[in-house]
């Protein structure tokens, strides 16, 4: 899932760390596989598969905790000040619109997704597109999308997430972190 963080004005909860690691907690992931996808699949822990070489066993898991998503949300302020059924802070609710192609399994993995996290007291609204997805992407003109990224054999996460690619690369999200683009580069030339 992409999340954009080209707008801050618009989506400023998606700047916050503790708001997106809050958002991937309150994913059951393992449970969108079963019924979505009909248990074809496996949850990834990163952007490297189990399979590859470069995998590492021992990075960090987060696990489903929706207990821990919400007491993280609250904690940071993000509470349903005015009863509404969704949670804001300073008058800006956390509600966005979450892009899906328009494959019947990508639309019950978004709905699923969409699911899980209202019962975080989360406004996820469900927009399913066809061939313009990738445009969305490319042009930032989205608030969050649920997207296939396919690495090769060899694995380089450079594209998706070197800051250098937001314009011309595959950094959709427009993460901008200069010593995780450091570390990229050195892994290229590893």
């Amino acid at each position: 899932i992409f999340l954009n963080l080209q707008l801050p004005v618009t989506l400023p909860f998606f700047q916050d760390p503790v708001v997106r690691k809050a958002l991937l907690h309150g994913l059951d992931r393992q449970a969108i596989i079963d019924d979505a996808l009909n248990g074809q699949g496996l949850v990834a822990n990163g952007p490297i598969l189990p399979w590859s070489w470069a995998y590492d066993a021992d990075q960090e898991t987060v696990t489903y905790d929706p207990d821990q998503a919400a007491s993280s949300l609250t904690d940071s302020g993000w509470v349903d000040s005015d009863n509404d059924g969704i949670r804001d802070q300073e008058g800006i609710p956390l509600a966005f619109t979450l892009l899906a192609g328009e494959d019947p399994a990508k639309t019950r993995m978004a709905d699923a997704i969409a699911d899980q996290w209202r019962q975080l007291v989360i406004s996820t609204t469900v927009e399913v597109v066809g061939a313009g997805l990738g445009e969305k992407l490319e042009n930032h003109t989205y608030q969050a999308a649920l997207a296939e990224v396919l690495l090769s054999v060899d694995p380089d996460p450079y594209p998706f997430w070197h800051m250098s690619q937001i314009e011309e690369g595959q950094n959709y999200a427009g993460w901008v972190n200069e010593p995780a683009s450091g570390l990229l580069e050195a892994a290229r030339v590893i």
